[in-house]
Formats: C-alpha cells, sequence, structure tokens
C-alpha cells in the first residue's frame, strides 16, 4: 500500500516526466509475475512440509525396523525358535522401510 501511494504521488507529480514514459501493461505484468511467483512459493513450502514429515515417519519406521533386524540377529545367534520373531508376511510400508534401509544405510551399518 505504502509503495502503490508512493508510486501515484510520484506520477502524479509529473516532475520527472513519468506520466510520459509510464505503461500501465508493464505493471500489471510485474504484478502477475509477483503473484505466480507467490503462488511457487506457497506450494514449494506446502511439498517442503509434507515431504518433511513423511521422512520423519520414514526414519521412525526405518529404527523400528532396524532394531526388529537386530532382534531377529540375536535370536538367529541364540538359537532362539520364537515365532513371534520372524513375521508370516510384510506390508508394503515394512517393504518400503526396509528398502530405504538398505539405500540410507552405510555399508558399516549393515
Amino acid at each position: 500500500s505504502i509503495s502503490f501511494n508512493t508510486l501515484s504521488t510520484n506520477v502524479l507529480s509529473d516532475e520527472n516526466g513519468l506520466t510520459d514514459n509510464f505503461d500501465e501493461q508493464q505493471v500489471q505484468c510485474a504484478l502477475e509475475v509477483l503473484k505466480v511467483a507467490g503462488v511457487v512459493r506457497r506450494d514449494l513450502t506446502s511439498f517442503e512440509e509434507k515431504m518433511r514429515d513423511r521422512l520423519r515417519v520414514l526414519a521412525g519406521r526405518m529404527g523400528a525396523t532396524i532394531d526388529q533386524e537386530c532382534a531377529l540377529t540375536e535370536a538367529v545367534v541364540k538359537s532362539s525358535t520364537s515365532s513371534a520373531i520372524v513375521p508370516d508376511s510384510l506390508s508394503a510400508v515394512e517393504i518400503e522401510t526396509i528398502l530405504a534401509t538398505c539405500v540410507c544405510s552405510e555399508e558399516e551399518d549393515r
């Protein structure tokens, strides 16, 4: 609002001959560009928040999978025959977590 008032005051004073060179179409184009930039920024911020949330959830799942893998390895070493340690099946989320753990972990971590 202040900048528009300043712009209109400068244009209307006509000390610099701005009214002769003033192009309303250029101003409208600049305003549209700013509007699009605002929308893009809002969308990117939303995307960033969603990705951070998903990565937090995935990190938690990866931690749980690593703990489960450690428990399984420990049970194998102790020759445990408990059926609760080895799952009958894996959900898509568990498979995604196992794959993410394999991709994201260092060779020494495995």
